[in-house]
């Protein structure tokens, strides 16, 4: 008797653990649920690691005036002429500006110079199942029912409860759906976001 109360507890405990186990993986995964409101306002403006970056300089009366083209690489820095790298990654073109212009004035290079940096054309990414996969030109208004939208739309066997977006190795699931009905759910895409559409099992 007193072996199988022992038993009825331990069964009871294990399902309890079970329940609270379920209970907070659910949880989680509400909270990670991406919405409008948790991106980051301005990051579609700063440099990116890939992007290409447009540099006019002018001002300077020498053979220094003339537009570079920087691509910003895992380091993310650019070189110019007479002065070290900068840090370019995570700056918008604004700030890039500025402290470019700095650096020339500071290093005594030039007393007076004009800096212009410009972000070059992005892309996102999108395949499965929508009718026109491939590389599309991103804009600052670009969100995921827009992308879906500019690749010709869902093809009839998409699922679009789990489009997956991935951001440079991070993994942002979209429930589309629920997207269509409320708009905080309609994230924002990012420059190179990689967008895939996969087939529903029904």
């Amino acid at each position: 008797m007193k072996a199988a109360l022992h038993g009825l507890r331990a069964l009871m405990f294990l399902a309890c653990l079970a329940l609270c186990s379920c209970s907070a993986l659910t949880g989680s995964t509400a909270e990670s649920s991406p919405t409008v409101d948790k991106m980051e306002k301005g990051e579609e403006n700063r440099v990116r690691t890939g992007d290409e970056i447009s540099i006019r300089i002018t001002g300077t009366g020498t053979t220094l005036d003339n537009v570079y083209a920087e691509s910003i690489a895992d380091t993310g820095d650019i070189s110019l002429p007479y002065i070290d790298q900068i840090k370019a990654l995570g700056k918008t073109p604004q700030e890039l500006s500025a402290d470019v212009k700095k650096a020339y004035i500071d290093g005594g290079f030039f007393r007076v110079i004009n800096i212009t940096c410009s972000l070059k054309d992005r892309y996102f990414y999108i395949r499965g199942e929508v009718r026109n996969s491939g590389r599309y030109l991103w804009s600052s208004d670009m969100s995921i029912l827009k992308a879906i939208t500019t690749a010709g739309g869902f093809t009839d066997f998409a699922n679009p409860r789990d489009v997956r977006i991935d951001r440079r190795g991070q993994l942002i699931k979209v429930n589309c759906s629920l997207a269509y009905s409320d708009p905080k759910y309609d994230i924002p895409l990012l420059p190179s976001d990689s967008v895939t559409i996969p087939r529903s099992i029904f």
